[in-house]
């Protein structure tokens, strides 16, 4: 919700207007309860999926399928690199709970490492980061954020039917119809099954 992310921007620039010396004054922004924000409930479905990568740039492939096979956050996704191949095994360090992962390096994953690095000789990216943009740069935040709203526009998808985030919950779907819960329990590094049966959902168009 937009109010929210308001609200987390100000509370911020304030305590940074704090630490600067600018203001002795309390947060405003203390105790100020957000917005309830209900999670989204979206995995993507095949035919969806093609649209946009039909108009996706080739660093936002890179980066849909590298989530889409490994499971993992946006930010986690975006933060993966060569040095964190090792014995086989990616290895993932989660950013929002720390906890650590290791994902075999076979099959689609392994063909895709591969195309990655062919693709980084290609626009000259001499960096460990897998995803970079088309100039050879780290692919930011940001930079992912501009590829996807120019591919839904281009694919004309609503904003509501696809975000990045939603290929966690996809990834954790195709892995539990493939394998069981506990396989997609293990890819998403969580503690219970629980957890992962929220992420779970009915593929549509499949």
């Amino acid at each position: 919700m937009r109010a929210n992310r308001e609200k987390s921007l100000f509370s911020h620039m304030w305590n940074f207007a704090r630490e600067q010396g600018l203001t002795k004054a309390s947060n405003p922004c203390a105790g100020m309860r957000g917005f309830r924000e209900d999670g989204r409930d979206v995995v993507v479905g095949d035919d969806l999926m093609a649209r946009l990568l039909e108009k996706a740039a080739v660093s936002l492939r890179f980066a849909v399928h590298l989530a889409l096979l490994t499971g993992q956050r946006p930010a986690d996704v975006l933060r993966m690199s060569t040095d964190h191949i090792a014995g086989g095994m990616l290895h993932v360090r989660q950013g929002k709970t720390a906890a650590k992962l290791r994902i075999e390096v076979t099959g689609a994953l392994q063909e895709l490492l591969a195309e990655i690095q062919a693709y980084k000789v290609q626009v000259k990216a001499d960096i460990a980061q897998l995803l970079v943009n088309e100039a050879g740069q780290p692919l930011t935040k940001n930079m992912l954020r501009d590829r996807i709203d120019a591919a839904r526009d281009a694919a004309g998808i609503p904003k509501a039917q696809f975000q990045f985030r939603d290929l966690r919950a996809t990834a954790a779907t195709t892995v539990d119809d493939d394998g069981g819960i506990r396989r997609a329990q293990a890819l998403l590094g969580h503690t219970t099954e629980g957890m992962t049966a929220q992420y779970i959902r009915h593929k549509v168009g499949k």
